[in-house]
């Protein structure tokens, strides 16, 4: 589950590395900056949450395809997620310390430090796993009133989801899955 505090502190950060001069990142071996691994690294969870784009703000452009997607739940996604935590570290780990600044340091350390939860939610196979790590921790429960599709996507929907045209309408009624409530819905093909 998204709360609230977690996409403020995800969006603090996102705008917090943006706002940040270039020259005042460190630089890593062979060219890369801390700032394009932290790039790298925030669109890979955008294609694994295509709702953080929309939270953001940043469903347009490059990425106004994510506006029509949600995220999925299968094993497959799992195992994505849990590779993604993987890949992180080795990024963060093959950057040259060189003299990076204070808030380059505090930046790396926070997506390590997220990174590092992502791994130790895979001991779990409940809870969200890398996922929920990412997101702040692993639930104790499979099944919650507080998390999950069926309260998620609909407070997604009303709360973030901005259907300016029909075609912002139609890829996402499409993905969502038949309610059970109506039994005359088809599910997508």
């Amino acid at each position: 589950m998204i709360d609230r505090r977690t996409m403020l502190l995800a969006g603090g950060a996102t705008v917090a590395t943006a706002a940040v001069p270039d020259g005042l990142r460190a630089k890593a071996a062979g060219g890369a900056s801390l700032r394009s691994e932290l790039d790298a690294i925030a669109a890979q969870v955008l294609v694994l949450a295509p709702e953080q784009a929309t939270g953001l703000g940043v469903d347009n452009g490059a990425n106004a395809g994510l506006k029509a997607k949600l995220s999925r739940y299968t094993p497959a996604d799992d195992a994505a997620w849990a590779k993604l935590g993987h890949q992180m570290i080795d990024r963060l780990d093959a950057l040259s310390p060189g003299s990076p600044t204070d808030g380059d340091r505090l930046r790396r350390d926070a997506v390590r430090y997220t990174a590092d939860r992502m791994i130790d939610g895979t001991a779990f196979g409940y809870g969200g796993g890398a996922r929920a790590g990412f997101f702040g921790g692993a639930r104790p429960y499979t099944i919650s009133q507080q998390g999950g599709a069926l309260t998620e996507i609909p407070e997604f929907l009303d709360s973030q989801h901005i259907v300016a045209t029909p075609r912002d309408a139609g890829p996402i009624s499409a993905a969502l899955p038949p309610s059970p409530v109506n039994s005359t819905t088809k599910a997508p093909p």
